[in-house]
């Protein structure tokens, strides 16, 4: 006969609980509480193990039992309480290694960092990981408003204990003055949209502060002077978009007698579509379609797929880059990398430009800027709607100066802002768009 199921055992003072585990099954503990008023102990144990429980109650009923059992809470509460004090006293630093595990990080672990692709987004996990290594390690001097530092005694008496890295800052700690003293000493070293920059990292962490520790919901990012950098950024002088047509014509012969023509195709694409450098590098065969005359861009700055027309200069690329019929990993157009098109490119414009064969230094970037200035320029009829990319008043004027310029595709506002890969028309005409 098979034998009967044992009944769990049974003792006065231990309750029998049934638990539910992660993987669905349940499992019986024995759960024990002691309350004594006298003694001030109250106790509340949980056991996997009956004989444990067992012991554990057995020992209660003895003042010897009762007396190590008083210490061992004791010591159990003054854990507890140092491990919540050391919680609620986390640095900046501390929530920010944080922040970059459970947020930043997952946004790319799907990647693979032995394709083109997986390297030139990986930069983007290295380049936050170095804004918050610079934040954290910037020195700050942690005196308050209303400490007279005119007396350099005082001020002496101060200083060795009120410098401090803004990562050992607590949030709490980080308050207006603090933020201002971050920004003045940012702004030493480098450009004001450097700091514009670290101030919208430092943002992101405030508002995942209630998401990595529920006791700082209450943590929020405090005020901070924006003129201090507002005021030094409408000081610096506007550089034109527009490209010289001489400096243009310079840096085509230079890459047309330059030894890999892909670098050349990849600055006509550019010029052309108005793609960015790592968007044009990374291309494959399946992002074009000559058929219909449209290049999808994939791999893009917001993440978000992009169509863009062809112009005859454009189909007149593809052709020649299917013409050279070198087959490349991954299926991509080119054998380039971003990091070694940057090279390529970077030491070609220095060389022109310590010859003098042109008046400045071009960044890649300029042609993708070209490009927007010359769409916006086609677009037949949008006055309006041109006016309010160019903020200018008299649209009657602009009507006349435009109402001659011929178009093709794209030639709306709407066209063209799909094809740069811009949401707002606002980034076009702050950062892309100029008649010079």
């Amino acid at each position: 006969m098979a034998e009967a199921p044992q009944k769990p055992p049974k003792m006065r003072g231990i309750q029998q609980l049934k638990r539910r585990l992660k993987d669905g099954t349940t499992a019986l503990h024995y759960r024990v509480q002691i309350k004594r008023k006298r003694d001030n102990l109250h106790v509340d144990r949980l056991f996997e193990d009956f004989e444990e429980a067992r012991e554990f109650y057995l020992a209660n009923l003895s003042k010897t039992g009762q007396a190590k059992i008083k210490l061992l809470e004791e010591i159990k509460k003054e854990t507890a309480a140092k491990f919540i004090a050391d919680f609620l006293n986390n640095t900046f630093e501390m929530f920010s290694e944080t922040y970059i595990k459970e947020y930043i990080e997952p946004q790319y672990k799907h990647l693979d960092k032995n394709t083109a692709s997986g390297k030139a987004k990986l930069r983007g996990l290295s380049n936050t990981k170095s804004f918050f290594k610079t934040i954290n390690s910037t020195l700050i001097q942690k005196v308050q408003p209303g400490e007279d530092l005119s007396d350099p005694m005082q001020r002496f008496a101060l200083t060795g204990n009120s410098i401090v890295r803004f990562g050992e800052l607590k949030p709490n700690e980080i308050n207006t003055y603090i933020l201002n003293e971050y920004i003045k000493v940012r702004l030493q070293s480098v450009q004001p949209v450097t700091v514009e920059r670290e101030l919208q990292h430092i943002s992101n962490l405030f508002r995942k502060l209630k998401f990595m520790d529920i006791r700082q919901k209450n943590i929020r990012l405090p005020e901070f002077d924006k003129d201090l950098i507002s005021d030094k950024i409408a000081q610096r002088k506007r550089k034109n978009f527009r490209i010289k047509s001489s400096d243009l014509d310079a840096i085509n012969k230079a890459i047309e007698d330059y030894s890999n023509p892909e670098l050349g195709w990849i600055v006509s694409l550019m010029l052309n579509t108005g793609g960015r450098r790592a968007e044009v590098c990374l291309l494959t065969w399946e992002d074009v379609n000559e058929e219909s005359g449209e290049i999808r861009f994939f791999d893009t700055k917001n993440g978000k797929e992009r169509t863009v027309y062809m112009s005859d200069e454009a189909r007149k690329v593809i052709e020649s880059v299917r013409a050279n019929n070198n087959k490349y990993a991954d299926n991509r157009l080119f054998s380039y990398t971003v990091l070694g098109f940057d090279g390529s490119f970077t030491k070609i414009i220095k060389d022109l430009y310590d010859k003098k064969l042109i008046s400045e230094k071009i960044t890649s970037h300029r042609f993708r800027k070209e490009c927007i200035s010359r769409l916006v320029l086609k677009a037949k009829g949008n006055y309006l709607l041109l006016a309010e990319i160019l903020g200018v008043s008299n649209v009657e004027n602009l009507e006349k100066k435009f109402s001659g310029v011929a178009t093709d595709k794209p030639d709306t506002e709407k066209d063209i802002l799909r094809q740069v890969g811009h949401s707002s028309s606002n980034i076009t005409k702050q950062h892309y768009f100029s008649l010079k």
